[in-house]
């Protein structure tokens, strides 16, 4: 004691005898308190040190004393030093929880109190500190959180407490992880509704005013959009807490994820009684149960298993009892679990309803106490999981059924590109059986370098975008150069990550040389209309009949490879008699030709066709012919041909020739489709000569003006019957595909109205009826833009302005082509505003599309294209911008011309067939508008095509 009083009276010098007498009692007093009691002088040297600190800390008091106790205690302090000296020397106390560090390294949380003694002067004299330890009680708090965490990740729900006074909000790191939110996240009322869906979000507000109005539980489901921009279906429960006077203070709630729920409600399609009690119900089933019985259940449960609250008094519920024989192992090692680790992972099971039915379930259950044993557990219904599994199951062996009896190779990689499965067809493109390739990739199996690097970025392409993607891969072989085409489709999960990617490769070596061939045709078809378009004013007059056997052969030749002949006979007779004059051949050599046209020339038709045959040729009709019966088997060009197509060259009901076609297989016979197109040569033929006609009908009239203008009038009755015989054809031939496309998909309708996985052999079949139909819509774009540029020569095209709204027009083509090509990216650029223009308004969406079109169709389809539209002082200006690989001065000049094409520009997408018409069309429109229209480009940075139109108002003025 006595050294005490001289430590005293060193660390107070002045004269405290009555302090110090006062202090040593309370010292004795201290000693017999189980806290921990520290007297502290105001520089916080330690005076007294009670026992109760002692046996917490572990230092004697001799030990402590005279030290300082942040600096002994390395004490951990809620907020600095100089704030809670600053509290004691205004309030006098301080209250908070500390971390110390006792003798034996432990770390040891703390309650603790401090208050500041004062002497008379009100100097501070003493600090004296209670310390309580909590760390046991802090620890079990910690697990109780652990455990309820938890217990609510188990069952993968949030919770939520919203205090209506501050409109603040805590939110479980679960509840914010399902509105997509960070951790970090400082939460608030209004946050909570702008992350609703905008079509759900007044209704949700409604529901939760209402319920704090009338006081009763809140509910709802709604969907909430994640900053990623997916939507994510939430249901929401809450219940709010009131004063006396009855005002709510704030609201306690869980929410749960249910878009599963919600996706299997539309694959599955629920009669409306059962989405209607799902809607009404919660599918969580809540339980608190010991080793044997359920104790507590909410309703969801019982609906579950059909049992009733009094079943669940009486202890009728029995766990065992309801748990089909084949799962109890599961629940013993779950219950193992959950005494070892206080929380069992969620496992499938099943249990028997009452009615002793059973229903598949999944259960995640936490460990409430261990004596007795208690724990809750979260039990999800999972019916109709099991169905869709068992659907997807089915799916998937169809599946390998149809894909094991197609000829194409199916083919499924994982994202390492390594072979998932592959079909029976690749041992016949590779010559290897299906398992050498799974598990490896396509280097491991030897695919040749010239092919691999071109497969592997493909597959990859789609991992990374999602999107699906066809190429085409030619490569060489012993026995010449063959053709592949790849369609490469992401197989989602549930989350809408590429799980696999599905490739289907089929050869097209014999499509490919096809349609070369008919890209042979259709060159020659555009020679015919482009010399049948043609000023007649720029013929000389002693040239048309060298143009003419130019021009047939050029026909002639391209329909003969086409239709696979080996020969092709033209025979045209004399005017205004039905005389061979002129023979024209394709496909037979010099000696053969000179025979045929010692046979033919100068003779009458009547001498190499009877009567009958001769007036189904005056009347339209081809004639199929036996080359094998006589007397046309004296006849043959060849002796193994056995059959012949013979098709009218026929205008105006008036016969200017023949066609003769000669396939060159003898059992080969031609389809409805291709005598059609035969037929429509023998017209276009016909038109030709026509033409010649009229050549020298011109230079006979050049002295009588009547003479030239009914010239002029039937040049363009001939121009318009031009575009009506090449239409005529292609309508027959669409009508066609498109019966043919419906007849399809009758045989595809399933019975019952269920959908069922379509073959790829089906899939490949649509796709090739609609890649025909697109083909004859490009043929009947190109006859419209034919008919056009005739009215345009000969100043008839007619407009029809009216009032009308140019952005809207725009916004209409915009949207027509993103539903045409879905994979490009259009972007309409400015700020809607009232665009009044006096226009035809189908004419100018007709510049529009073909401005838009041309930007698709050469292109990257990887880049954008833009459409903007502008205002100008007294006009709208309407540009498109591509980034395709732009115009040279000198193209930009004329490629507003008739006929025009420009050289060396590879087409990107889409056809890329055409006369040449396009841009010459949209200037007249523009123009007759009293526009004008331009481009501006540079070569390999893109072009901008635009037009301007008068504002009404400013017309109006």
């Amino acid at each position: 004691m006595q050294e005490k009083r001289s430590l005293l009276h060193t660390m107070f010098p002045a004269n405290l005898e009555n302090t110090l007498s006062m202090l040593e009692l309370q010292a004795r007093l201290i000693d017999l308190s189980h806290d921990a009691i520290i007297v502290c002088d105001p520089a916080r040297r330690i005076y007294t040190w009670n026992r109760g600190a002692e046996q917490l800390y572990g230092w004697t008091e001799e030990e402590a004393r005279g030290q300082i106790t942040h600096n002994l205690l390395l004490a951990e302090l809620p907020v600095p030093l100089s704030q809670i000296e600053q509290q004691l020397e205004s309030e006098g106390q301080w209250e908070g929880e500390l971390i110390h560090t006792c003798r034996d390294g432990q770390r040891i949380i703390v309650e603790s109190r401090w208050v500041l003694e004062r002497d008379a002067q009100g100097k501070p004299l003493a600090i004296m500190e209670v310390n309580r330890d909590v760390t046991a009680r802090k620890q079990m708090e910690i697990e109780q959180e652990e455990r309820v965490r938890l217990a609510m990740n188990a069952a993968q729900a949030g919770m939520w407490e919203w205090n209506t006074i501050t409109n603040r909000m805590e939110w479980t790191e679960q509840c914010k992880a399902l509105f997509g939110l960070p951790v970090e996240t400082v939460m608030s009322y209004d946050l909570f509704l702008s992350k609703v869906h905008p079509d759900d979000r007044e209704r949700v507000s409604q529901e939760v005013q209402r319920s704090l109005k009338d006081h009763y539980l809140y509910e709802s489901e709604y969907r909430v959009i994640w900053p990623d921009g997916s939507i994510h279906w939430l249901t929401s429960r809450g219940r709010a807490s009131y004063d006396e006077q009855g005002d709510a203070l704030g609201m306690l709630g869980i929410v749960h994820d249910i878009t599963e729920r919600k996706r299997l409600e539309r694959i599955l399609s629920q009669s409306e009684i059962e989405i209607q009690s799902l809607r009404n119900s919660s599918i969580i089933g809540i339980v608190s149960a010991d080793k044997d019985y359920v104790l507590e259940a909410n309703d969801a449960f019982l609906a579950m298993v059909g049992y009733t609250r009094e079943d669940m008094q009486q202890k009728r519920i029995n766990w065992s009892q309801m748990t089909p024989p084949e799962y109890l192992s599961l629940d013993q090692h779950g219950l193992q679990e959950l005494l070892e680790y206080g929380v069992c992972t969620p496992f499938e099971k099943a249990y028997y309803r009452k009615d002793g039915s059973i229903v598949p379930i999944l259960i995640g259950a936490t460990l409430l106490q261990r004596e007795p044993l208690q724990w809750v557990c979260f039990i999800l219904d999972i019916t109709e999981r099991k169905r869709v599994e068992e659907a997807l199951i089915r799916s998937e062996q169809h599946f390998k059924t149809l894909a094991e009896h197609i000829p194409d190779v199916v083919a499924r990689f994982d994202n390492n590109l390594r072979y998932l499965y592959v079909n029976p067809a690749i041992a016949e493109f590779a010559g290897r059986p299906p398992e050498i390739f799974i598990g490896k990739t396509n280097e491991e199996v030897g695919m040749p370098t010239y092919i691999l690097g071109t497969w592997n970025a493909a597959v990859r392409q789609v991992f990374t975008t999602q999107q699906p993607t066809t190429f085409e891969i030619t490569f060489p072989t012993s026995i010449g150069m063959r053709s592949m085409q790849a369609s490469l489709t992401p197989e989602l999960d549930e989350q809408g990550n590429v799980l696999s990617v599905l490739a289907v490769s089929r050869e097209v070596t014999e499509l490919r040389d096809k349609q070369e061939r008919l890209q042979h045709a259709l060159d020659a078809l555009l020679t015919v209309a482009e010399v049948l378009v043609s000023d007649l004013a720029d013929t000389p007059l002693d040239e048309p009949k060298t143009m003419r056997r130019e021009v047939a052969k050029s026909i002639l030749a391209p329909v003969c490879e086409v239709l696979t002949c080996a020969g092709g006979v033209m025979n045209i007779f004399t005017a205004e008699s039905e005389i061979f004059e002129e023979v024209i051949t394709v496909g037979f050599n010099p000696e053969i030709e000179r025979i045929i046209q010692k046979r033919v020339g100068g003779l009458p038709l009547a001498a190499r066709m009877p009567e009958s045959m001769i007036q189904q040729l005056r009347a339209g009709e081809s004639i199929e012919m036996d080359l094998r019966l006589p007397p046309y088997q004296e006849r043959q060009p060849l002796p193994h041909l056995e059959y012949a197509l013979v098709v009218p060259m026929r205008y105006k009901a008036r016969l200017f020739g023949l066609i003769t076609l000669y396939p060159v297989n003898s059992a080969q016979r031609y389809s409805k489709n291709e005598i059609a197109l035969a037929a429509a040569i023998g017209k276009l033929a016909a038109l030709l000569i026509e033409r010649e006609n009229i050549l020298y009908e011109r230079e006979e009239a050049k002295s009588n003006a009547l003479a030239a203008l009914e010239a002029n009038r039937r040049m363009d009755e001939f121009l318009g019957i031009v575009s009506h015989e090449l239409r005529t054809p292609l309508t027959s031939i669409r009508g066609n595909i498109q019966l043919a496309a419906r007849r399809v998909m009758m045989l595809l309708q399933p019975e019952g109205g269920r959908d069922e996985p379509r073959s790829e052999t089906v899939l490949v079949v649509e796709k090739l009826l609609q890649r025909a139909d697109r083909q004859v819509g490009v043929q009947n774009r190109l006859v419209n833009d034919l008919l056009d540029v005739s009215r345009i020569h000969a100043d008839r095209l007619e407009l029809h302005p009216e009032l009308c709204d140019i952005w809207q027009i725009v916004r209409e083509v915009v949207e027509d082509q993103r539903q045409v090509m879905t994979a490009r990216t259009i972007r309409l650029e400015g700020q809607p505003w009232e665009a009044l223009v006096f226009a035809d308004a189908d004419r100018v969406a007709q510049v529009i599309s073909n401005y838009l079109s041309n930007a698709l169709k050469y292109s990257e389809t990887t880049q954008p294209v833009e459409v903007r539209v502008e205002r100008l002082t007294s006009s709208v200006r309407i540009s498109v911008q591509d980034w395709g690989p732009g115009l040279s001065a000198e193209m930009q000049e004329r490629v507003w011309e008739r006929f025009y094409r420009v050289p060396g520009i590879m087409v990107k997408s889409g056809s890329g067939v055409g006369l040449g018409l396009g841009l010459h069309i949209c200037k007249t429109i523009i123009e007759r508008h009293g526009g004008s229209v331009g481009v501006m480009s540079r070569p390999g940075q893109g072009s901008t095509f635009w037009f301007t139109l008068p504002l009404a108002e400013h017309e109006a003025v």
